[in-house]
């Protein structure tokens, strides 16, 4: 007869490959309908439904995973606090509750009005409730939805945050091309600095404002912080501005191959290489094929590749 730890462990690996075989499905689905709506879109100025949707979603999701922003030196128990202070469910009072949902507001909206408004269009906040409603719901499952399901899944599920972010990178280029073609006879400067407000206000008012909100209050400020700080910034938005400088410069805004060459930048900005890597690989291990360990081999902790 088999003991009970056993038949607990057996449940507990059903109960993982439900848990995948779920977030799997879903992953394909959310895919199925980014692919209709880059074939009905394009690679135009205007994002579908579902494309805004993943963009707050992932956007959201990238909020609470701000463990750089965070980080305290040495104590575990320490950091954990600062994370979960990013959570709106978790345990901290009103005050600080109704703080972090303004600042994700504020972060989202406020520096997509500000873009708009640079280039003579009416912000999208004032367009209509659509927006508003999705970025709404994208935060509400974030940060409250029951078990915090869909940040573990976003967390540990490769394959569904690769399509996530594949989507995101969708909604950029979209907005990538929205400047460009409001700004035509713009100067380069003005165009960059529309184009970084536009597409980079939001993580950059993010990693800002949870900087000096978390680290301001114990007065951690240190000068190296604030230099890595400056290099990861310069890091993230230095291909945008190279990309919009070469779309200015070679006037390939309206040419398809220089539409794909800023989506891959923005989907190198949002790794989706190393995720479907990792996809690739957690499947290779999961059917122990040779094929397909040939192909994509596992890579051992601190080793060489593992060959079959």
């Amino acid at each position: 007869m088999p003991s009970r730890g056993v038949g607990c462990q057996s449940g507990w690996k059903w109960r993982r490959w439900l848990e995948v075989a779920v977030a799997s499905c879903l992953a394909i689905a959310v895919g199925l309908a980014i692919f209709r709506d880059a074939y009905l879109g394009g690679l135009r100025t205007s994002n579908g439904r579902i494309v805004s949707f993943l963009a707050s979603l992932n956007s959201c999701h990238g909020f609470r995973r701000q463990k750089k922003v965070v980080k305290a030196h040495g104590r575990p128990s320490e950091r954990f606090r600062r994370l979960e202070s990013l959570h709106l469910a978790g345990s901290s009072t009103r005050r600080h509750k109704l703080q972090l949902f303004f600042i994700c507001l504020l972060n989202k909206f406020g520096t997509q009005g500000l873009g708009s408004l640079l280039v003579g269009a009416i912000p999208v906040v004032l367009r209509g409730w659509r927006h508003v409603t999705s970025w709404f719901l994208a935060f509400a499952l974030v940060q409250l939805a029951p078990r915090d399901v869909v940040y573990d899944a976003l967390t540990r599920h490769v394959f569904l945050a690769f399509v996530v972010k594949v989507g995101a990178a969708l909604y950029k280029l979209r907005k990538f091309n929205f400047v460009v073609y409001a700004c035509p006879d713009c100067s380069l400067p003005f165009l960059l600095l529309v184009m970084l407000v536009t597409i980079d206000g939001n993580n950059l008012c993010s990693r800002v404002s949870t900087w000096v909100w978390m680290r301001g209050r114990s007065g951690s400020f240190d000068q190296k912080h604030v230099g890595r700080g400056l290099a990861v910034i310069c890091a993230r938005s230095g291909p945008v501005v190279m990309a919009a400088t070469f779309i200015r410069k070679t006037r390939a805004c309206k040419d398809v191959y220089g539409k794909l060459l800023v989506l891959g930048v923005f989907l190198h900005r949002n790794g989706c290489a190393g995720l479907l890597l990792r996809t690739c690989r957690t499947v290779c291990k999961s059917c122990g094929h040779d094929t397909c360990q040939a192909a994509f081999p596992l890579r051992r902790k601190g080793g060489a590749p593992h060959r079959p």
